[in-house]
């Protein structure tokens, strides 16, 4: 997909037909998508994301992408 100007990881995703939940603010959390949500799995289950192969460990919005970007949404039941 086509990656608009000041986009970051939370605003491609909102790009996608995916149904997500978040939690807004300065830091916006994903706690959903397609109707899984955190701790559906175990206490500590929940959405993380990677950009370009890389872990990212601060919130999907404050992550800023460039065009040729690979993001991936990813469900973990590890905890974080």
């Amino acid at each position: 997909m086509r990656v608009k100007k000041n986009a970051n990881a939370v605003s491609v995703l909102k790009q996608t037909k995916l149904k997500i939940s978040y939690i807004p603010g300065h830091s916006v959390y994903i706690n959903g998508i397609n109707g899984l949500r955190e701790n559906d799995v175990k206490t500590g289950s929940g959405w993380m994301f990677s950009v370009n192969h890389k872990f990212i460990d601060h919130a999907a919005n404050l992550t800023p992408l460039k065009s040729g970007d690979r993001v991936h949404w990813y469900f973990t039941t590890k905890g974080y």
